[in-house]
């Protein structure tokens, strides 16, 4: 019979045994996790060797740690009398911390990996966990059985069944290839990363992929390739406050009550903490602009929520630089860009001068953005607007190319955050939004700037890039809105938004990507978040222009050129665009009376409520004004 080791000869073997089984645990759950993300699909070579070295190192030099005290431990244990006591806790500690290390829990939680909760996660569970009571058994019954003949024979039997340690590895081979072998749910499944990227004032028909000849979204078209395309996707009102408060929270404007003068009420839940509530790391990268303030509440369920000065390379590079803080857990970022907005400086738009040359280049003019007492930029542009002036064709034409020259600007800085996050790895396990805010106008209705709900200020791009390119390439002429975000990465998280956001009138749009029936969207509300309400169907536009209700056929009138209002409208057509509006402001407005606490801010600083007036921002506080009532002009 087999006598057990000594000291000395125990203490080789436990260390020896530590690292072999600290070893297989580490590579077994890099590899685990490499096949629960699909890294043996696709470009294999170039991306697992890299997951095995992230995920070997960090897991290894805790695992060794833990398991070589372990083994100091049962030594010490094993030359004390009171030793057997010891028994059940010190293995049942290595058992967790084994099934821990295998199911990837430790050394941080990871509830979404391989799947918790759905069958194969189960599968995967129970198969690690009696793997790590099989390696406990193996290793510390035999140093601390009880002496005696019955000892005697239970060490014997013990060490005879160690010589299975050898095989232990193929043991943990089979476990994965198992795991593999079992049905696959998809990237929701393994709750993906939840990526919002919103570039403030892009509208859609100046992206390339959306048909804009100019050339000025190289790396937005070639993420829009690999992406399912919304061709009719709208905000709500063009203001970024009301627009973003919308995204992150999936209610409309007169739900939600955020306008300039109010933060968002504590009772509303917020997309960044419903999603912190399952697990997820929460960082938001903003703009250092007054309306995307922490005092609005768009800081909140954020574990960090940063408003950075200056262009997007340093917003890209602080991204960038953070990826390494959430190489343990599924993300949420929320990244928002001004680059493209109007300036207050120098010219409308600003840009890097070899865009500037590119697209602008052609003008020889003398406008330089300014005039006078009036000011430059923006602020000149507003000045516009109030008098009713507008600029000469050759200047009009120059203004938008000096916008394409910036929107040309922000897309390469797009380009490095994407191939950044490619690089490291969180790319293809990520689900990607890339939208905008609200557009801007160009003199279409009389106007410069993005004050007015006509499509130029409204029609956003709406991209969605699902985990591994999967649907991309494709468009989809569902009607769509930024109150759907919300919704949709709940979804994707594996959260149902009715039961997390009652009363949301925004919808998921991964079933529409999926291919799976659903209802067509009837309408968008036009949402001023004042009392003043449009809408926005497939074939009609009813909106609050300058001086009264307009009404557009968009099919016939993409311009929007002739309102209806001015003949005679399809009398059909008017009773359904009127109960639609009807029911949609009254769901509104019924909702965000429960949302009617918000904090009211009086500190808020002049120059910002300055600012929002130049650019003539419908709504943003104001009284609601007296206008025609809707039904009655509908019913003439």
């Amino acid at each position: 019979m087999p006598a057990p080791p000594k000291s000395g000869s125990a203490f080789r073997a436990w260390l020896l045994l530590a690292v072999a089984g600290a070893t297989w645990i580490a590579l077994g759950r890099a590899v685990l996790y490499a096949l629960d993300r699909g890294y043996f699909t696709g470009d294999f070579a170039s991306r697992l060797p890299g997951v095995l070295a992230l995920r070997t190192v960090d897991t290894l030099a805790l695992a060794l740690l833990l398991f070589l005290g372990m083994g100091v431990a049962a030594m010490l244990l094993r030359r004390n009398r009171f030793g057997a006591y010891a028994l059940p806790p010190l293995a049942g500690l290595y058992a967790f911390l084994a099934w821990g290390h295998l199911t990837m829990r430790l050394p941080v939680e990871l509830p979404g990996h391989p799947g918790f909760g759905t069958a194969r996660g189960l599968a995967a569970n129970a198969a690690a966990a009696g793997c790590a009571l099989l390696l406990a058994t193996l290793l510390f019954l035999p140093l601390l059985a009880p002496a005696g003949t019955l000892g005697k024979r239970f060490v014997g039997a013990l060490l005879a069944l160690s010589r299975l340690t050898r095989v232990s590895g193929l043991a943990l081979l089979v476990v994965v290839l198992g795991l593999w072998a079992l049905p696959r749910g998809g990237a929701d499944e393994a709750r993906p990363n939840l990526i919002l990227i919103s570039i403030d004032t892009l509208r859609a028909d100046h992206v390339g992929a959306y048909g804009y000849p100019a050339g000025t979204t190289p790396n937005l078209d070639r993420f829009a390739a690999e992406a399912v395309r919304f061709d009719t996707a709208f905000s709500h009102h063009p203001w970024t406050l009301t627009a973003h408060a919308t995204m992150l929270t999936g209610l409309h404007p007169s739900a939600h009550r955020v306008d300039r003068k109010r933060a968002l009420s504590p009772r509303v839940p917020t997309l960044a903490g419903l999603l912190q509530d399952e697990g997820y790391a929460t960082l938001g990268v903003a703009d250092a602009n007054e309306w995307l303030n922490a005092r609005y509440g768009f800081a909140r369920g954020f574990q960090d929520y940063r408003q950075l000065e200056g262009s997007a390379d340093l917003k890209v590079q602080e991204i960038l630089d953070g990826l390494e803080d959430w190489a343990h857990a599924p993300f949420f970022l929320f990244a928002h860009f001004y680059d493209v907005h109007s300036d207050w400086d120098k010219l409308p738009y600003e840009s890097e001068l070899a865009d500037r040359l590119r697209h602008a280049g052609w003008y020889q003019g003398d406008f330089d953005g300014c005039d006078g007492e009036r000011g430059c930029a923006s602020r000149f542009l507003a000045t516009l607007n109030e008098t009713g002036e507008r600029l000469a064709e050759e200047e009009l034409r120059y203004l938008e190319s000096l916008y394409d020259a910036g929107i040309a600007t922000f897309d390469r800085q797009l380009g490095v955050l994407l191939d950044g996050l490619e690089a490291a790895g969180r790319f293809d396990d990520s689900i990607i939004l890339i939208t905008a805010d609200h557009g801007e106008e160009f003199f279409e209705h009389g106007k410069a700037l993005h004050g007015q709900h006509y499509d130029e200020c409204l029609s956003v791009p709406f991209l969605l890039r699902m985990p591994g390119g999967r649907f991309g390439g494709t468009s989809l002429d569902d009607l769509v809105a930024l109150v759907d975000i919300t919704p949709t990465f709940l979804e994707a998280a594996g959260l149902d938004a009715t039961e997390v956001l009652p009363g949301t009138q925004g919808r998921s749009v991964l079933p529409l990507v999926r291919g799976e029936p659903s209802q067509p969207r009837l309408g968008v509300l036009l949402d001023t978040g004042n009392g003043v309400f449009g809408l926005r169907t497939p074939g009609y536009s009813v909106l609050h222009g300058a001086r009264d209700w307009e009404l557009y056929d968009v099919v016939r009138d993409p311009a929007q050129t002739q309102s209806l209002f001015e003949g005679t409208p399809d009398a059909d057509v008017a009773l359904r665009l009127r109960l639609l509006l009807k029911d949609l402001r009254e769901q509104t407005l019924a909702f965000g009376a429960r949302f009617d606490d918000g904090a009211v801010l009086e500190d808020i600083a002049q120059a910002a409520a300055d600012q929002m007036e130049a650019l003539g921002y419908l709504g943003g506080g104001e009284e609601p004004r007296e206008v025609r009532d809707l039904d009655a002009i509908l019913a003439e």
